[in-house]
């Protein structure tokens, strides 16, 4: 299962929106993919393969050109929200069985779920001729990411064979981008902030071969690979009393859980 989920707002250079309230330009990415496979086999040296993989791409993008005035709050933010799901089971029933979950052996097609891949972002940027004007200003990048990957086999036979096999990898950026030439004026405080929230990681594998002389391999593994900041060109001008400025990576909640091998002779 793949799934690309690309969210774009461009307020152009000649634009001039005006609020006599407090004014919020928003994209937000909502993007969810779901892998299930499940294969049962029964008989002598029967063999089973449930192979699953889900990926989940993003871009949600702001991009400010043009002048913003608001005579209260100014809100410019970008949101994703991305969550990835593969589960596999694969069950046998036989002498000499063989079943495997996510585990093809094939290094280059690797299975599981993957998250953020091929340069997925989340981005507010200010163009060369932004102008933003109001109160209090905020500015907020906010990707929250959700992966998990369970791999399941059960093999019940003399001499059979159970793997399993549970990866998932996360990756992506978060950012506001500043170019040269934007202006912000703010009566009170301006804020920058590139932030994770929510991000969790679940990976599980479960190999159980209920025989003499099994043979079983249990694996969960996992990357994460984020990357969340605050970029701001020289000659960019911000005119406040308070300026905050925050890239927040926050804490990535991994959860893995590999089964011991289970079987006479495992």
């Amino acid at each position: 299962a793949l799934g690309q989920n690309d969210t774009n707002l461009t307020v152009g250079t000649t634009a001039l929106v005006t609020s006599h309230g407090a004014l919020e330009v928003q994209s937000k990415g909502i993007s969810v993919v779901d892998a299930y496979a499940v294969a049962k086999s029964k008989g002598a040296v029967a063999g089973g393969n449930a192979n699953s993989k889900a990926v989940s791409n993003y871009n949600t993008i702001t991009t400010i050109n043009g002048h913003l005035v608001s005579d209260d709050d100014a809100h410019i933010k970008a949101l994703t929200q991305a969550t990835v799901k593969a589960q596999s089971k694969a069950d046998g029933m036989g002498l000499g069985a063989s079943v495997n979950s996510n585990d093809d052996r094939d290094e280059s097609n690797k299975l599981g779920s993957f998250l953020g891949m091929n340069n997925s972002d989340t981005t507010v940027t200010f163009g060369a001729s932004a102008v933003v004007e109001a109160e209090n200003i905020h500015v907020s990048a906010e990707t929250t990411p959700k992966a998990t990957t369970r791999a399941e086999t059960d093999a019940d036979a003399g001499g059979a064979d159970a793997d399993a096999v549970a990866n998932a990898t996360v990756q992506g950026t978060t950012q506001v981008f500043i170019t040269t030439g934007a202006e912000f004026t703010a009566d009170i405080d301006v804020t920058f902030e590139a932030k994770l929230s929510g991000c969790t990681v679940f990976i599980r594998s479960d190999a159980d071969c209920d025989c003499a002389g099994a043979d079983t391999d249990s694996n969960a593994t996992y990357d994460v690979d984020l990357m969340v900041k605050v970029t701001g060109q020289r000659d960019a001008l911000i005119t406040t009393t308070t300026l905050h400025v925050s890239a927040l990576a926050g804490t990535c909640l991994l959860y893995t859980s590999p089964s011991p091998r289970d079987g006479l002779l495992s």
